[in-house]
């Protein structure tokens, strides 16, 4: 006998099942799903739920206790033995003698919802959908282990293509292997089947993240669909309540069939689900490298709303950026400036790998910059900078500068920061010209506070509050005498 948790106890689920289940207390059923997923166990308890319904107590043979929904049950099976039959065999078809259920359980006609189907109809026959709505519907019934009755209701396919998907097998034999609009009953009762809180479902073409195969701009798209598209299937109340674009998909999808080639902005507006924005249009993330885009200037007319990562070791400059993105990650063996001419609008850059850039001018080029990372806390050995000065670096940013290359001190800093953290090694700061508005934090001991700037907070490793505390003393002595500066 198997241990009992002691929270499984029939006392902590006494409450009464409510009327409109089919389960009630001594059913036996089978777990069709999870943890002894396959399995015969019995009914023993329900304890009643604010959310999501309440909760039963099962328990299997070898007395383990589970508690679970009735969405992962099979059944309830008149006795035991019939219950035993199909955990043995569980492909095999429920008919009505099998199961304990109420004589009201048992409909002559699959249960539907008239007016959404209405709805659906009216919607989904148009542009750009068109769907072909059956005049006759046709159900199959899942072979899955817990069996469901399809409805397909409406249809949609597209010859002299191929598309990839998870469509129900039984689907698929009937010929339906594309765009669909279905209802999930249950085979036997013919009541309704809820699946991510709906019985109706959709299927619609949905543009794949990361390309198996470059693109070949010499073929027909529509050979080359698959790479681009595949089937996704989402509830109805997926789709309305996370206000999915169906539209726009099949919009997009129609104008790719459209066309018999496809150029470079073509494919970067579909991977990319490009929206107007000012004109021009905002992109989502798109894997120039896996499609096989070689020219990446394209990128200069597009806005972007993913950080985006400048990763191009033959460029001169930084002229190749989007005309915005939140963030842009450089790294480019030949980059002789980080100036830009596209007047590209940025909250943050972060420079992982510039070998041959000797200061920060070009930076003033970005608009909106407020962030400027030099180097990267956990892959700084993996990086190549080679800094001789930070002249150049935007006013009033946050500044953080995690590796040490050549630059020993923080001279060349603006007048203004907001805040600046330093990981690399200085042998001083010199940069007393400089006033920070928030925190200075100096992760690796500097050799000396000589020149250390105004800031309203220090954390410096390796120096107590007392010695900050000196050395800015020092530093309001040397302001009010400046002949002073140098002696000691």
């Amino acid at each position: 006998m198997a241990r009992v948790n002691s929270t499984l106890d029939t006392k902590f689920f006494n409450n009464p099942i409510p009327k409109n289940s089919k389960f009630m207390k001594g059913d036996w059923i089978l777990k069709h799903y999870g943890t002894k997923g396959g399995q015969l166990a019995q009914v023993i308890g329900y304890r009643s739920g604010y959310y999501a319904g309440g909760d039963y107590l099962i328990e299997f043979e070898d007395g383990y206790r589970l508690k679970t929904k009735q969405k992962y049950f099979r059944g309830p099976y008149k006795t035991k033995e019939i219950a035993e039959r199909f955990a043995k065999n569980p492909n095999l078809e429920e008919k009505p003698e099998d199961l304990r259920l109420k004589a009201s359980a048992i409909r002559t006609e699959y249960k539907s919802l008239p007016k959404l189907e209405q709805k659906l109809k009216e919607i989904y026959t148009k542009a750009p959908y068109n769907f072909k709505w059956l005049d006759v519907p046709i159900t199959v019934k899942t072979t899955d282990y817990k069996p469901e009755a399809i409805t397909i209701l409406a249809t949609r396919k597209e010859p002299d293509i191929s598309l990839n998907g998870n469509v129900n097998i039984a689907l698929k034999k009937e010929g339906v292997n594309q765009f669909y609009i279905i209802r999930l009953n249950d085979p036997l009762t013919k009541n309704l089947i809820t699946r991510n809180y709906s019985p109706y479902h959709i299927s619609y073409p949905l543009v794949v993240k990361y390309p198996k195969q470059k693109w070949n701009f010499k073929l027909d798209p529509k050979t080359q669909a698959s790479n681009l598209y595949f089937i996704k299937q989402s509830s109805y109340n997926e789709i309305t309540k996370n206000s999915l674009d169906l539209e726009g998909c099949f919009e997009k999808f129609n104008t790719f069939l459209s066309k018999d080639k496809l150029e470079i902005k073509d494919l970067i507006d579909i991977c990319g689900n490009a929206k107007p924005k000012d004109g021009k249009k905002i992109i989502s993330f798109v894997d120039f490298n896996a499609l096989g885009i070689e020219n990446n200037t394209v990128i200069k007319e597009y806005h972007a709303n993913f950080p985006f990562t400048f990763d191009d070791q033959k460029a001169l400059n930084l002229d190749n950026c989007p005309l915005s993105a939140p963030q842009i990650r450089i790294s480019g063996d030949s980059l002789q400036t980080l100036s830009t001419n596209n007047g590209t609008e940025t909250k943050k850059i972060q420079i992982c790998n510039a070998p041959l850039i000797k200061n920060l001018k070009g930076l003033e080029t970005f608009k909106g910059l407020k962030e400027v990372e030099i180097g990267n806390r956990y892959h700084s050995r993996m990086e190549s900078i080679n800094l001789e000065s930070l002249e150049g670096c935007p006013q009033d940013i946050k500044a953080s500068i995690f590796v040490s290359s050549n630059v020993k001190t923080l001279k060349g800093l603006p007048k203004t920061l907001k805040t600046l953290d330093v990981y690399a090694e200085l042998d001083s700061f010199d940069c007393r010209q400089t006033t920070i508005d928030g925190r200075l934090e100096v992760w690796t001991r500097p050799k000396s506070l000589a020149g250390l700037p105004k800031a309203s907070s220090y954390e410096i490793r390796g120096y107590t509050e007392k010695e900050i505390e000196q050395e800015i003393q020092f530093r309001e002595v040397v302001d009010r005498l400046p002949e002073l500066d140098g002696v000691f």
